[in-house]
């Protein structure tokens, strides 16, 4: 599987960096000038004349995910892998109050942690990895 194939796309990334998730973290893999390299690769990371967002692993996302979040009751994460891609929704069992689906496992994290965001479930100042 190529690496690319791996983390979230440098649209996503890009997003999640406008959203507020820390780039300083150990991701292993970052975007710079728009090519995908390994973070090991930057040692000081602060003196780079063009910016590094990071590019996430669905292991990092998936650390970044809560377990369950409230809005209304109780939801809990379900991660649903099918022949052709990844389903992330929470659900309380009857109900299902956010839900998206990609080919990519990072892809489907990163857009599930998006709409936490956005939503304001997720404190992007309390997420660590």
């Amino acid at each position: 599987m190529e690496l690319n194939e791996q983390v979230t796309s440098l649209e996503l990334s890009e997003e999640l960096k406008k959203a507020g998730v820390s780039q300083k973290d150990n991701t292993l893999c970052v975007y710079h000038g728009g090519c995908l390299q390994m973070r090991h690769y930057y040692h000081n990371m602060d003196n780079l004349i063009s910016p590094v967002i990071a590019a996430f692993t669905s292991a990092e996302l998936g650390q970044l995910l809560p377990d369950m979040v409230m809005k209304h009751s109780m939801y809990r994460l379900c991660i649903m892998p099918s022949l052709n891609g990844w389903g992330v929704s929470y659900t309380d069992g009857r109900n299902t109050i956010f839900w998206t689906w990609h080919e990519s496992q990072a892809e489907a994290y990163g857009l599930m942690l998006c709409k936490l965001i956005n939503q304001g479930i997720v404190d992007t100042s309390k997420l660590k990895l």
